[in-house]
């Protein structure tokens, strides 16, 4: 009897522990917490998640087709899983994984995080989940099944080794399974490195263009890994291509993080001739350097370097390799190919000095509640300041800087009187900084610089409210201070006469 009892209470136990720990769904979308994150990415050999914040505006653009894409992964006969943590309520998991801004997408597989790679529709965000749900590399056993495995697909990779049971073939796979775009393949057979000329350890990559080889060495680690992906994504785009919106997101989520930009018009006679001349300069750089060809109708772009059409022809290197980009421009004549060869290699050997934006700092900059620093007058307010300074960073365009603005005033009102924070402001697409600890990549970005200078500027990842942000100086401040409760306004009620 007393068995029976305790297997009884054994299986409510457990029942209730399967209970507690079942993971809520919102459609077909894995709804995820600090408390199960673990549990779901255990659980989950294969998992996206979607780090999203509720007042974001790309979020809620990006929700109807995540939510078809968990439907589409979800009714496979083998399912694929997706799912979503509130990151502004969950901000332990969040903050694990680096999240710094909304929405963001990591894939985990076998628990381990990497960066989605793929496009924002329900289709683009299905095929993704499931390429990468099949085996990272093909084995490859005769020449047939080579040129089977490249006729297949326009671009693709064959590791030629002298064993699939060895260190090398194990690197291969695992930088497979991290490569988003090549479909990889391997073989040791010896009658398909004959017919390909090859040596053992070598790599074949076939492209549209052409076909490059290359040795395989993964001694580097992490390094040889981001040096093999520039190389692909380096020659599996052309050598120079003209800008267009539908290309930007490839691009810039891309692993070459340096751009060379030729801003000019192609339709002008001539410029052709400079096109040709700048790819040849830079053709030793193709894995280093993505060379980009812009309209000088570009106009935000323009914009973007400080440049109107009256620059045109020109040339910057972009370097976003730190995260914020940092310019470069560009001495000498485009259509000489040397002087462009010149360009990328002083850049590379560090002989260039980049050119940082800065409005003229005016005296009426800091007599407001919200002070506006500048880039001239960032070493002198900040980070020579005796004060903890809680400074935004915004671009005018931005709508969700326009919505924290009228907020960032009351802020900075209901802190006027307090000697040792100051609330501040800049505008970073008319102002620069080449700081440690400031890595502008999206806006807004708040950042809090400490008056103690040992400590580590904060990155703010709070709400966005007027509470938010006191609860966060209370906190962080080097001193304590107390604000006088905001007064709430009564609202007046109108007064209709009844007829």
């Amino acid at each position: 009897m007393n068995r029976l009892l305790f297997g009884l209470f054994a299986a409510v136990v457990a029942l209730q522990s399967a209970v507690s720990t079942a993971i809520e769904k919102d459609g077909s979308v894995l709804v995820l917490t600090d408390s199960n994150f673990e549990d779901a990415i255990k659980e989950h050999k294969l998992l996206l998640v979607d780090f999203y914040a509720p007042w974001c505006g790309h979020c809620k653009r990006l929700e109807p087709a995540y939510a078809e894409a968990a439907d589409i992964l979800a009714a496979l006969e083998e399912p694929i899983f997706i799912a979503k943590l509130d990151a502004t309520e969950h901000k332990e998991a969040a903050a694990k994984h680096g999240v710094r801004g909304y929405p963001t997408l990591k894939l985990f597989k076998n628990g381990v995080p990497m960066d989605y790679q793929g496009g924002r529709t329900a289709e683009e965000i299905s095929a993704y989940m499931i390429k990468k749900s099949g085996p990272a590399v093909t084995t490859v056993k005769s020449v047939e099944e080579a040129e089977a495995f490249f006729a297949k697909q326009p671009t693709a990779a064959l590791a030629l080794l002298d064993s699939l049971d060895s260190d090398i073939a194990l690197a291969v796979t695992t930088f497979a399974e991290s490569s988003d775009n090549v479909p990889f393949a391997y073989t040791a057979e010896p009658a398909v490195l004959t017919n390909y000329g090859a040596k053992a350890g070598s790599l074949r990559f076939v492209t549209p263009e052409a076909v490059f080889t290359r040795s395989l060495d993964f001694s580097g680690g992490v390094t040889a890994f981001e040096e093999l992906n520039a190389w692909l994504f380096g020659h599996s785009i052309a050598p120079m291509f003209e800008f267009s919106p539908e290309k930007s997101m490839h691009l810039f989520s891309g692993p070459i993080r340096v751009h060379l930009i030729a801003f000019g018009d192609a339709t002008e006679a001539g410029f052709a001739d400079t096109v040709a001349a700048i790819k040849e300069g830079a053709s030793e750089f193709r894995t280093k350097a993505l060379s980009i060809l812009v309209g000088k109708n570009e106009t935000r772009i323009l914009e973007a370097f400080d440049l109107t059409e009256k620059d045109v022809p020109t040339m910057v290197i972009a370097d976003m390799r730190a995260g914020a980009m940092k310019r470069f421009f560009f001495e000498g004549d485009m259509a000489k190919a040397f002087d462009t060869q010149k360009f990328l290699t002083n850049f590379f050997a560090g002989h260039l000095k980049a050119k940082l934006k800065s409005e003229e700092p005016v005296p009426e900059d800091m007599e407001k509640a919200v002070k506006v620093i500048k880039g001239k007058s960032f070493q002198k307010e900040v980070l020579e300041s005796d004060k903890d300074v809680l400074m935004e960073f915004y671009a005018p365009w931005c709508g969700h800087c326009k919505t924290l603005e009228p907020k960032w005033d009351v802020l900075g009102d209901r802190l006027a009187g307090v000697e040792h924070v100051m609330i501040a402001k800049m505008d970073y697409t008319a102002n620069e900084l080449d700081v440690p600890g400031v890595d502008i990549r999206g806006f807004p970005t708040i950042l809090f610089f400490p008056a103690d200078k040992t400590k580590e500027t904060v990155v703010y990842k709070g709400g966005r409210e007027v509470p938010d942000f006191l609860a966060f100086l209370k906190e962080h401040a080097s001193k304590p201070f107390e604000v006088e409760e905001e007064e709430e306004e009564e609202e007046e009620e109108d007064v209709k006469e009844e007829l």
